[in-house]
């Protein structure tokens, strides 16, 4: 038999082992070096385990109640450890879905701009599905059964993130090619600002549901060209596949271990997919109507300080990069078994723009000045010639959009974003394309979108 100061420090041990061991796994797998914030989830450990430590050195210095709250400490631990347990059994690894585009269940409103930015409707909502994509919701049982599966890879262009989701033109090609074709089509919506064509073969590479789908669809270009002029391109090539697997909710990063957990998961996911309450404004994304304002206003400084009319000397270098990386993108495509389109990047530039197009313009080169519109077209049009280019040589489907668009607001609101109508247009041209690679409908087909 154990002694009573035998008993005291075994109940000691028993009570402060499971911080300990939390401690232990935070030491051995460490939030990302990133990692600025908490989430409910984080907060919700923290309490738990601050009331645990409270609780355990309240009984153990009155000496009352030690047996019961390590009982209730344990038996808590094994019904999650068996929970755990059955979902990982109910629920395979590869039901999940890896390396999510977008943060799954995210739901926000998006900022009106006051009517500063041409054929974008107020009111509208950017949200993500389960699958990490900006798309109606989606699992895998349900996807399997679609007859049609596209997968839209791009930038801040593709994300069309200042229109909303039933505006973008990714869904709005799911109701036209459904109609077409009479079949049930799903169309998922994977891009994500800031991304370059390296990040592109990437998340097609890494992310997990890519081969469930029959096309993957890439637009890029101009991020490639802006960030190459600005001197941070090859930086953002070399941490591509780390941006691509940290882009998930996950905000102490991917090797924080209770964030491996499937009912973490879960509980994560359906925390995110609740509406938010409290400030609707702290919730908001997209462009606000200062930000237009001081962007447009920098500009015309930059143009008037530091204009960049001649072509940049370093363009045959910055199109040997984005050949090859091209080519991972194509690559990437063939190693997943999907077939591949290719869309050159349109942009509003164009030589001798009247006032009211060149005022909308908000980008620069950070550091370096501002492309006048004539240039910026210019190198814009290499650019889509090297896609082009690589495309034919490797038998891949290109459609040269930016020559398929006009260069007004019926499809921009600034240089290179699309809005309502544009997303209209892209998605009529694309319903062409894909009507006829798939074909005519066939009249026993159940017609069904989602």
């Amino acid at each position: 038999m154990f002694s009573n100061q035998g008993r005291k420090v075994a109940a000691v041990v028993l009570l402060l082992l499971p911080a300990s061991i939390h401690g232990l796994l935070i030491g051995v797998f460490p939030p990302s070096d990133s990692a600025t914030t908490f989430d409910a989830i984080d907060i919700g450990i923290l309490a738990v385990l601050l009331l645990h430590l409270t609780a355990s050195l309240w009984v153990l210095r009155s000496g009352r109640g030690i047996a019961q709250l390590v009982m209730l400490t344990y038996s808590t631990l094994v019904t999650l450890a068996g929970l755990e347990l059955f979902v990982r059994a109910a629920w395979p690894a590869d039901s999940l879905v890896k390396v999510p585009p977008l943060p799954p269940g995210m739901r926000a409103p998006i900022e009106d701009t006051e009517g500063k930015l041409p054929g974008i409707v107020p009111g509208a909502m950017f949200s993500v599905n389960r699958l990490g994509l900006r798309a109606p919701e989606m699992d895998f049982e349900r996807l399997e059964r679609m007859d049609v599966k596209l997968l839209f890879v791009g930038g801040s262009t593709t994300m069309c993130l200042d229109v909303d989701d039933q505006d973008t033109f990714p869904w709005k090609l799911q109701e036209l090619l459904a109609e077409r074709l009479e079949k049930k089509v799903f169309v998922g919506n994977g891009g994500r600002s800031g991304m370059q064509a390296a990040h592109h073969a990437r998340l097609i590479e890494q992310y997990g549901p890519t081969s469930e789908f029959d096309w993957v669809v890439v637009m890029c270009g101009i991020n490639d060209w802006v960030h190459f002029l600005m001197g941070r391109h090859e930086e953002m090539r070399q941490s591509a596949l780390a941006t691509i697997l940290e882009a998930r909710p996950d905000p102490l990063g991917p090797s924080t271990y209770y964030r491996k957990l499937r009912i973490v998961e879960g509980l994560q996911a359906l925390l995110q997919s609740r509406p938010r309450r409290g400030s609707r404004r702290a919730a908001m994304i997209g462009f606000t109507s200062e930000v237009v304002d001081y962007c447009r206003a920098d500009r015309r400084r930059m143009l008037r300080d530091r204009p960049i009319t001649e072509m940049p000397e370093d363009m045959d270098e910055l199109e040997r990069i984005y050949r090859d990386d091209l080519r991972d993108i194509i690559a990437a495509a063939r190693a997943r078994r999907v077939k591949l389109l290719m869309l050159t990047q349109p942009v509003l530039y164009h030589a001798d723009m009247p006032p009211e197009l060149s005022d909308l313009l908000m980008a620069v080169l950070e550091g370096r000045g501002a492309l006048i519109p004539e240039v910026a077209a210019r190198v814009n049009r290499r650019m889509n010639d090297v896609m082009i280019d690589v495309c034919r040589e490797e038998g891949i489907d290109c459609l040269d959009l930016d020559a398929m668009l006009p260069k007004d607001t019926t499809v921009f609101f600034d240089d290179c974003h699309f809005n309502v109508s544009g997303c209209r247009k892209i998605a009529e041209i694309l319903t062409e394309f894909f009507a006829t690679k798939l074909g005519e409908p066939v009249p026993a087909s159940s017609g069904e979108s989602l």
